[in-house]
């Protein structure tokens, strides 16, 4: 397997969480070691016509599941890559080679997908997420920073929140640094660092919502992510 197109082309991140029909073989995902997701009805209904009557002796199915699931799966499992089938007579192939480049944005996506659904406890999904980069509003500070500084970070966004009848704030930070660009002013300057650090240079005074506009988002509590 070739890849046909460069994962960057593919802009995976801004369909992350579209829903997907993922084929399935005789029980097993994927057919000859490549995954077939498929993202229109239509392609799905051809291709599976066309198999069925040509290979008689395997049983296809489908099961949905969004795009990022369906790359992390790839990622971490017996795949040579994956065909992405958008119209009738055509599919983007990338290996798994070339998806290996997203292995840190898609695992991310997968762990606050699996908490939002109740697959994983909040606390497994806060060590698999603690040490995992993300991107900010703001300007990392100069070493020796006063930790009571409500602008330790300087220019971050915060976000008004509500919980039972109490507004309190929260940190907004992103996966990407296109999603954290797009969340800001054209002249406000992006910083990463890991979560975890970034929740110690406030020493634990705010919680922090990953990716706030996505469906996907999740919010923590400061002092989980220390």
């Amino acid at each position: 397997m070739e890849s046909t197109v460069r994962v960057e082309m593919l802009d995976i991140y801004n369909h992350i969480d579209k829903v997907t029909a993922i084929i399935v073989a005789n029980g097993s995902v994927g057919y000859e070691g490549i995954m077939h997701v498929f993202l229109t009805n239509d392609a799905l209904s051809v291709w599976l016509k066309s198999m069925r009557e040509a290979h008689s002796d395997v049983e296809f199915q489908y099961v949905e599941d969004t795009l990022g699931m369906a790359v992390n799966y790839v990622i971490w499992n017996d795949f040579m890559g994956l065909s992405l089938h958008g119209s009738i007579d055509s599919s983007l192939d990338v290996t798994k080679e070339d998806l290996s480049k997203l292995t840190d944005l898609v695992d991310s996506y997968a762990i606050m997908s699996r908490l939002n659904k109740g697959r994983v406890p909040i606390a497994e999904a806060t060590m698999q997420l603690k040490n995992k980069y993300v991107f900010f509003a703001g300007t990392m500070p100069e070493e020796g920073s006063k930790m009571s500084q409500r602008n330790v970070v300087r220019n971050a966004t915060f976000l008004r929140r509500s919980s039972n009848g109490e507004t309190y704030e929260s940190l907004a930070v992103y996966l990407t640094e296109d999603s954290a660009r797009k969340a800001c002013t054209e002249k406000t300057p992006i910083a990463s660092c890991k979560l975890s650090e970034l929740m110690q240079l406030w020493d634990g005074m705010y919680p922090v919502i990953i990716e706030p506009k996505r469906s996907f988002c999740v919010e923590f509590s400061p002092i989980s992510l220390i």
